[in-house]
């Protein structure tokens, strides 16, 4: 079982932080956290709001990759219609070489009309666009010399260099809420990241359809977006309710309700505890032992840091997980 760390960068104007200082105190934490043994971090990307989510993900990922070893580095999600698809695999071979091949792009086509209408296109757009951007990515990597004649981009003879380390590329992964991005994972991609786990029959449906079947174990079960792990839970979860609630308020604001097993239902205490993990060390070791036993090849992850939370609570969290719950894991 990988565990992941995934960061955000949020900085509401409630909690606001100088943004030099938070970006140091993520990319300290991730440079630390591959030290301490976690397995990989990955980042997410949304444009044009006033809390300041991270916007420019490959220039973050490559601040990563230079300051770590071992760790994976992937993206969760990376928005790629809003991107010309030559910059995007650019960019993402130079984070390939940067980390020896330890890059991995998880794509999406996001659901925000503003973040769109801001690059000049349209929501309804995003299907066509992310066929396109999917096949000249990958032909990108793929080919010394790549051409593409589409109802968005017509590319002639571009030969991108240098190339990534991965050969033929990193791994190009798909993630959504609907059937038809399930089939089209499997047509252009090399995975699928479904937000509901009740998608992942169409994606093996068209696997084999196009006569490349897996087998279909068990989708994992629920993951908390967030996990937090400390000595002092009710502590803990009393300074960290109000940075939740405005979580989970602008996920549902922006229209992602009923698009992911996270936003669905009204936000309640209960809603937030499902959905945001304030775990003593023992109940985590508890709770991902089993998870690994009974899904050892899944992916357990996880935000330490939420919208306008103090870095330092999400530092001794991680502390406390790779002093006394890797380990556990490990062994």
């Amino acid at each position: 079982m990988l565990v992941t760390i995934r960061y955000n960068f949020r900085n509401p104007p409630q909690w606001a932080r100088p943004a030099a200082y938070l970006y140091g105190s993520a990319l300290d934490q991730v440079e630390w956290a591959d030290k301490a043994g976690f397995d990989r971090v990955t980042l997410a990307e949304h444009h044009f709001l006033d809390e300041a989510f991270l916007p420019s993900l490959l220039p973050v990922a490559a601040a990563i990759a230079a300051r770590t070893k071992r760790m994976l580095i992937g993206t969760q999600i990376f928005l790629l219609p809003l991107h010309h698809p030559v910059r995007v695999a650019e960019d993402g071979a130079i984070v390939d070489i940067i980390s020896d091949g330890r890059f991995e792009l998880s794509v999406a086509g996001g659901y925000r009309e503003e973040e769109y209408a801001g690059f000049g296109m349209k929501l309804k757009e995003r299907a066509g666009r992310m066929e396109e951007c999917l096949q000249i990515v990958r032909g990108c990597w793929a080919e010394d010399e790549f051409s593409f004649q589409g109802k968005y981009y017509q590319l002639s003879k571009v030969r991108m260099f240098p190339k990534p380390v991965q050969r033929p590329g990193p791994k190009l992964i798909l993630g959504g809420a609907t059937e038809a991005v399930a089939r089209r994972a499997a047509r252009y991609a090399d995975g699928f990241l479904p937000q509901v786990p009740t998608i992942w029959d169409a994606y093996h449906d068209e696997l084999e359809k196009l006569g490349r079947p897996q087998p279909r174990g068990a989708p994992p079960p629920f993951n908390p977006p967030f996990v937090h792990v400390t000595r002092d839970p009710e502590r803990d979860w009393a300074i960290l309710r109000p940075h939740a609630a405005f979580e989970m308020e602008q996920y549902q604001a922006w229209g992602l309700t009923q698009s992911s097993s996270y936003c669905d239902g009204a936000i309640s205490e209960e809603t937030l505890r499902k959905s945001h993990a304030i775990w003593t060390p023992e109940e985590a070791t508890a709770i991902l032992l089993k998870r690994q036993a009974d899904y050892p090849d899944s992916i357990f992850a996880f935000a330490p840091i939420l919208a306008g939370m103090d870095p330092r609570m999400a530092e001794q969290s991680l502390e406390l997980i790779a002093a006394e719950v890797l380990p556990a894991l490990r062994a």
